[in-house]
């Protein structure tokens, strides 16, 4: 089976992804976050990439599981400060961050 990334259009097979440690634990980590965010959380975790190159399996495996720990949790915590965020904040957030995703730092 061939996948194609509605990011970058890198192509390459499942059976070849699923090689790597790294894309497996992603892999796993994608399927348990909850359906309304799935699109949303990968087009974000796309903004980590970095200029001229691809992001490494060990670096969105790190931003998933980091991302998916505070959805589950229902909540946002930045500077020792932690704020309720139920999906619904979540799915307005993440789309908010990519309509503005030009003019982000």
């Amino acid at each position: 089976m061939q996948l194609t990334c509605t990011n970058c259009g890198a192509r390459m097979s499942l059976e070849t992804a699923l090689n790597d440690v790294q894309a497996r634990k992603a892999l796993a980590a994608a399927l348990s976050m909850p359906a309304q965010l799935g699109d949303r959380t990968l087009r974000y975790i796309g903004l980590f990439r970095p200029a001229q190159r691809s992001l490494t399996w060990p670096r969105f495996h790190r931003l998933l599981t980091e991302l998916l720990a505070q959805i589950k949790d229902r909540s946002v915590t930045r500077n020792g400060i932690t704020w309720p965020a139920p999906l619904e904040t979540w799915e307005a957030a993440l789309d908010q961050v990519m309509e503005n995703r030009d003019t982000l730092r």
